[in-house]
């Protein structure tokens, strides 16, 4: 007869405890908020420490290097989504101050009221500031790592640049460029315009129905079904003062209106982060690795076939100045979006696991390599220089981390070893857009089983 008020009282106990751990967490008094967002982390957080040439002994002969796009204002139809945020705001408010639901604190309330949408929608697909002024330090820091190449007035580098069709790549190209510049860059500047190599999966209509099939969609949608989201989803709601648990998408889009708003300031965090504590964004990061993943990883077989082309430009460039090495250094840089850094990453087989990333394993694997905010935050970079040693060698660094060729067990390796191990791959044959129009015998996953199997071991990044 005792065992029911028991219960009860033991399920109002965890529930106050709950109530009171959401109310001890307090946004505007935490001095190391959360600022990781996947792939709309700002690049300052999370890059590494490498800033000099790794071979300071050769000459550099060559520099490819594929940029991301820097921080960058939304797509219009986020601006109107969150534009319906201003009325969100208000149930928020009245949940607080006129019903005594919800814990948000004090400071982080008034945050709240105050906040108005102040991204412009005529800026769509725009650097904001952010982007701008790190776009300009990256253009900054590759002439300063390679003073020998972009500061000799005798014999002046060349630099060949190209960027995707999509906004803003082209912008970021043209920062990027001022950035070297006022780092006092002498080189030649030869624009080469769109290369389509660079948006491939924008014209695939293959890998366009893949993203929608039920295949591909599969383990993120386990993720979503987690007990561990539905506990999310329920403490947001409580903890915003709603008697019902808002759903995965509303909560989603607060998400991104928070990683979107941050990335737009300088040191400011967006209001809306504050609706979350800090584990909440660990879940969203684990969301977007999952998804990204089997859509733009190694749990494609589309992702490296996407990416090939790109680095057949890559190898075809350092192959040509090895054979016919010119008195100046030739560098290029190309400029895209995160999903043709994933797909380029994925065919050269730098980020791999081991152990392949599912919905039951990704909150536990979290020295995993494929991570959205350390791989591919705004403004990432992977560069690929070449050596002329006593022979030719390259090294490869990713937003400024050190990466780790396997085969030669080290982070710089003979030209000669790396050829020979593309020498297959990059084959005009294989290496092409025909499958974007034929069946491909295995469509989808099963990457680690079928494609591209004696790269999967590559690369490591020494994060």
């Amino acid at each position: 007869m005792l065992l029911f008020p028991f219960i009860l009282l033991v399920s109002n106990l965890l529930l106050i405890r709950m109530v009171q751990a959401q109310r001890h967490y307090c946004l505007s008094e935490d001095l190391n908020p959360n600022m990781l967002f996947g792939s709309n982390t700002i690049y300052e957080t999370t890059r590494g420490k490498v800033e000099h040439n790794l071979l300071p002994e050769c000459e550099v002969k060559a520099i490819w290097t594929l940029v991301r796009v820097g921080s960058h204002y939304p797509r219009k139809s986020d601006f109107k989504m969150w534009e319906k945020m201003n009325e969100m705001k208000d149930v928020i408010l009245s949940n607080h101050r006129t019903k005594a639901r919800g814990s948000l604190c004090p400071r982080d309330l008034d945050a709240l009221e105050s906040w108005y949408p102040v991204l412009d929608i005529t800026n769509e697909n725009m650097l904001n500031k952010v982007g701008m002024s790190e776009t300009t330090e990256i253009g900054k820091d590759l002439v300063k790592m390679y003073p020998k190449v972009f500061k000799n007035m005798s014999v002046p580098a060349t630099v060949m640049y190209a960027y995707s069709s999509q906004n803003p790549a082209k912008q970021t190209a043209q920062v990027f460029l001022d950035g070297m510049r006022l780092a006092g860059s002498t080189a030649r500047v030869i624009n080469l315009g769109e290369f389509s190599a660079l948006s491939v999966d924008q014209s695939c209509p293959k890998y366009k129905d893949f993203l929608t099939s039920p295949e591909n969609l599969k383990e993120s949608r386990m993720y979503k079904a987690q007990m561990e989201i539905k506990e999310m989803l329920k403490e947001v709601s409580h903890r915003l003062g709603y008697s019902y648990d808002l759903n995965f998408d509303v909560v989603f889009q607060m998400y991104k209106l928070c990683s979107f708003e941050t990335g737009a300031y300088l040191g400011k965090i967006s209001p809306w982060c504050a609706v979350f504590e800090k584990r909440h964004f660990k879940i969203f990061q684990n969301d977007e690795d999952i998804n990204s993943y089997y859509t733009m990883g190694f749990g494609s077989t589309y992702a490296p076939r996407l990416g090939c082309p790109a680095i057949k430009n890559l190898f075809q460039i350092l192959g040509e100045i090895t054979k016919h090495t010119p008195d100046d250094p030739q560098v290029t840089v190309l400029f895209a979006h995160s999903n043709t850094l994933r797909f380029v990453l994925t065919a050269l087989g730098i980020a791999w696991d081991s152990t392949i990333l599912t919905a039951r394993n990704v909150d536990v694997r979290e020295d995993r390599m494929w991570n959205s905010s350390l791989m591919v935050p705004f403004s990432a970079n992977l560069q690929v220089v070449l050596h002329k040693c006593q022979n030719y060698k390259v090294t490869f660094i990713l937003n400024n981390y050190k990466v780790l060729y396997s085969t030669c067990n080290s982070t710089k390796c003979d030209w000669d070893v790396l050829r020979d191990e593309y020498e297959d791959i990059i084959d005009p044959l294989s290496c092409n857009f025909d499958f974007c129009s034929h069946q491909l015998n295995s469509i989808g996953h099963n990457t680690h089983v079928h494609f591209f199997v004696t790269l999967l071991v590559m690369f490591k990044i020494i994060w």
